[in-house]
């Protein structure tokens, strides 16, 4: 079989490039949506290492709930963090009184 030739790269006329240039409006539930809390508050994405043993518990305990009050499971992860700060919270206000 005989090779397939490369496509030939096209560079952006002049007009294309004024048009990217130039810009245009973002609509506002995308502009909302890109603003931090008024808490300062950004989400950052962290790798966490989890057993496949634990996932598979957690997976069937969402498969368990009914399916319109399923979470994913990042939801549901990000839900149970949430709780666990909640509960240490106070706790450690129980000990400093």
């Amino acid at each position: 079989m005989a090779a397939k030739p490369k496509p030939q790269i096209q560079l952006p006329t002049k007009e294309a490039l004024e048009f990217i240039h130039k810009g245009g409006s973002v609509p506002k539930h995308i502009e909302a949506r890109e603003e931090p809390a008024e808490s300062g508050d950004v989400k950052r994405a962290y790798n966490v290492p989890i057993y496949q043993s634990q996932i598979d518990d957690i997976k069937s305990i969402i498969e368990s709930m009914p399916e319109r009050k399923r979470p994913s499971l990042r939801k549901y992860l990000a839900e149970a963090i949430e709780q666990r700060i909640e509960r240490d919270k106070k706790i450690s206000a129980r000990k400093q009184s």
